[in-house]
C-alpha cells in the first residue's frame, strides 16, 4: 500500500481565494447599502408598518435582502469549501508528513470524519493543526494570536447573522427591522475580517506545510545520503537507462566490455569464512537468498547437486525475480521469461516454499499490466511475490517478515512497483525480524559505493538485516554491529542465472557470477524478546552453459575470477 502523497494546499487555496473575495466584496456591498438604509428610514416612526413606507424605502429594504442572501450563501460557500475540502487536504498531509497511515479509502474517510467531527470543537481542531504543521524551527513565525482570533470572529459573525435572519423574518414594523438589522451589520463587520484572517491561515498553514514537508524531505536524504537517486519514474524513452546521470550509464557500459569495478572506496571486505555465527540465538527458521533471476532466452536452467544440497532444510528461499513471465514480444534490453522457468525454478527450491521479489527495475518493461499478470502466473504456479505497491513485503514465517523495494525502473511502473524512497520502514512488523531486500546500487561493480555503505548503516538502525541485488556481480556479505547485536549486511547477491553468459565472450561473461545465502532467525538468548540472526552461510557460484550446452547449470565455486577474496 502506498502512503499519502504531500499536497500542496496551493491547489485548494486558488479556489478558494475566489471564494472569499466574492464574500468580501458581498459584504462591502451590504454593509454600505445597510448604513444607508438604516439613515434613510431613521426618520420614520418606529412603529409604522414596514408596508406604509415609500415605493423607493421598500424597493430599497428589498435590495438590503437580496444582498443579505448573496452575502450570506457566498460566505456558506466558501466556509464549507474550507471546512470540507481544504481542512480534508491539509489533515491529509500531517498523515504525508509523519507517515501515520496507507492511503486507502477507508482512511480517506476516517480522515475526513474526523476533520467533520471536528467543526464542533473548531478551536481545538484547528490549534492542532497549527501546532503539528508548523516546523520547530518556525515555530517563532507561527502567530499564537491568529487561531484564537480566527474562531472568536466565526463564532460571533455567525451569532449575530443567525439573530439577524430570525427576527428579521417577524419584523413587521421599522423599529423591528432597524433593531434586527444592526445584528446584520455587525455581522458584516465581522465577516469582513473573518475572509481576510481565513486567507491568511490558508497561506500560513501552506507555507509552514511546505517546510515541514520539506524537512522531512532532507531527513530522508540523510538517511540516504545525498547521494541516493531514485530512477525510471514516468520513462517513456526507448533508451531504457534507469539512472539519471549520463555518466552512470556510460561507465555501466565501459565496465561490460572491460569487466566489473573492483574500486573499494570504502574497503568493505568478504568474510575470512563462509560460515558465520552472528549472535548466540534460538532457531526457529532458515531462510536461503538468491541474486537476480535473468532471461534464459530460452534455455534451461538447473542447479548442481551442491546448489541444491545448500538450500536443503531451508524453510523458504528467497529470489530477485527480474524481469516478468510474458508472451509479449522483447525489445531491447527488456527482461522477459519463458513460462518454462517457473518449472524450471520448482526443481531447484519447491515453488511453495519459494518468495520472489518483483521490486526491480526490469518488473515494468513490459508495463503495469503485465506486471500484475506475470505475478498472478507465478502465484498460480504456487510461488509468492512481493515487492509491489499492494504487496510490497513477504511474511515469509511469523518470526520473519522481508520488505521489497526499488531504487530503479527502466520503464514507467504506473504506481506498481514499491520503491526505496518511500520510507521502506513504514512496513516494519513489530515483534518480528524484519529484513530489507533492496534492489540497489549500480551494475557491474564488485564492492559498493561510498554512499551505499553510508545507506546500509542507516538501514541497519531501522531493519535488522539488509541482503540486496541489482549490481549482477556479488558484492560482499559481511556482519555489522548494531546496539549489540551482529546483523546482516549484504550489499548484493550479483546474479543466480541468465542464459547469455557465456565464458571468454566480451560483455557476457560476467554476467554468469554471483551468491546465494542463509540464515537462521530465532531469540535471543540474552533477550528473548528480540528476533536476531544466529547463523550466516554464503557461498559463491556461477551459472553457464553445461558442457553439452544444452542448458546453463547454477553451481558453486571457491572464487571469482576478477578479484581475489
Amino acid at each position: 500500500m502506498k502512503q499519502y502523497p504531500f499536497f500542496d494546499l496551493q491547489r485548494v487555496n486558488r479556489p478558494l481565494l475566489p471564494m472569499l473575495v466574492i464574500s468580501g466584496l458581498l459584504t462591502i456591498a451590504g454593509f454600505s447599502h445597510g448604513i444607508y438604509s438604516l439613515l434613510s428610514i431613521a426618520d420614520a416612526d418606529p412603529v409604522a408598518s414596514l408596508t406604509a413606507l415609500s415605493a423607493d424605502d421598500q424597493a430599497m429594504l428589498q435590495t438590503d435582502g437580496y444582498l443579505r442572501i448573496g452575502q450570506i450563501s457566498a460566505t456558506l460557500v466558501a466556509l464549507t469549501f474550507f471546512f470540507t475540502a481544504w481542512l480534508y487536504f491539509a489533515a491529509r498531509n500531517l498523515v504525508a508528513i509523519y507517515a501515520e497511515r496507507h492511503q486507502t479509502v477507508a482512511n480517506s474517510l476516517i480522515i475526513y470524519t474526523k476533520v467533520t467531527l471536528g467543526i464542533f470543537f473548531a478551536l481545538r481542531m484547528m490549534l492542532s493543526m497549527w501546532r503539528r504543521s508548523t516546523p520547530d524551527s518556525h515555530a517563532h513565525e507561527a502567530e499564537k494570536w491568529l487561531i484564537p482570533v480566527w474562531w472568536l470572529i466565526l463564532i460571533a459573525a455567525n451569532v449575530c447573522k443567525i439573530i439577524s435572519v430570525y427576527t428579521l423574518q417577524s419584523a413587521s414594523e421599522v423599529g423591528t427591522w432597524s433593531a434586527s438589522y444592526s445584528w446584520m451589520i455587525a455581522a458584516y463587520c465581522l465577516y469582513f475580517p473573518l475572509y481576510f484572517l481565513t486567507w491568511r491561515l490558508a497561506m500560513a498553514m501552506t507555507r509552514f506545510q511546505g517546510l515541514s514537508w520539506d524537512k522531512r524531505q532532507q531527513e530522508l536524504d540523510e538517511i540516504f545520503g545525498e547521494a541516493f537517486h531514485v530512477g525510471g519514474r514516468g520513462e517513456k524513452r526507448r533508451w531504457r537507462d534507469p539512472y539519471p546521470c549520463a555518466p552512470d550509464a556510460l561507465s555501466l557500459l565501459w565496465r561490460n566490455l572491460k569487466g566489473p569495478s573492483t574500486a573499494n572506496p570504502q574497503a568493505v571486505n568478504y568474510p575470512a569464512s563462509k560460515t558465520l555465527v552472528a549472535n548466540d540465538i534460538t532457531p526457529e527458521l532458515t531462510v536461503g537468498f538468491g541474486g537476480d533471476v535473468m532471461m534464459m532466452f530460452g534455455r534451461e536452467l538447473t542447479a548442481s547437486d551442491g546448489v541444491k544440497a545448500f538450500f536443503e532444510g531451508c524453510d523458504s528461499v528467497v529470489l530477485n525475480m527480474e524481469g516478468v513471465v510474458t508472451d509479449k514480444p522483447k525489445k531491447g534490453p527488456d527482461q522477459k521469461h519463458d513460462h518454462a522457468i517457473m518449472d524450471q525454478l520448482a526443481t531447484i527450491f519447491p515453488a511453495d516454499k519459494t518468495w520472489l521479489s518483483l521490486a526491480n527495475n526490469h518488473a515494468a518493461d513490459f508495463g503495469a499490466d503485465e506486471c500484475l499478470k506475470s505475478a498472478e502466473l507465478l502465484h498460480n504456479k504456487g510461488f509468492r511475490t512481493f515487492g509491489l505497491k499492494d504487496a510490497p513485503y513477504a511474511d515469509v514465517h511469523p518470526a520473519l517478515r522481508i520488505i521489497g523495494g526499488t531504487q530503479w525502473s527502466n520503464r514507467d511502473d504506473k504506481g506498481v512497483l514499491n520503491w526505496l524512497d518511500e520510507r521502506p520502514e513504514q512496513h516494519r512488523r513489530d515483534g518480528s525480524f524484519n529484513m530489507l531486500m533492496p534492489h540497489w546500487g549500480y551494475e557491474m561493480e564488485c564492492f559498493p559505493r561510498t554512499w551505499g555503505v553510508n545507506m546500509m548503516q542507516q538501514w541497519l538502525q531501522q531493519f535488522d538485516g539488509v541482503i540486496g541485488h541489482h549490481s549482477h556481480t556479488p558484492q560482499p556479505l559481511t556482519l555489522i554491529e548494531q546496539d549489540g547485536v551482529n546483523a546482516v549486511a549484504g550489499y548484493s547477491l550479483g546474479g543466480f542465472c541468465f542464459g547469455l553468459s557465456k565464458r571468454n565472450a566480451m560483455g557476457l561473461m560476467h554476467y554468469g557470477y554471483g551468491m546465494i545465502a542463509k540464515v537462521t532467525i530465532g531469540r535471543l538468548k540474552s533477550n528473548p524478546d528480540q528476533y536476531a540472526i544466529g547463523e550466516v552461510q554464503w557461498q559463491l557460484i556461477e551459472c553457464f552453459p553445461d558442457d553439452a550446452k544444452t542448458a546453463w547449470q547454477v553451481d558453486l565455486i571457491d572464487e571469482l575470477p576478477y578479484f581475489s577474496k
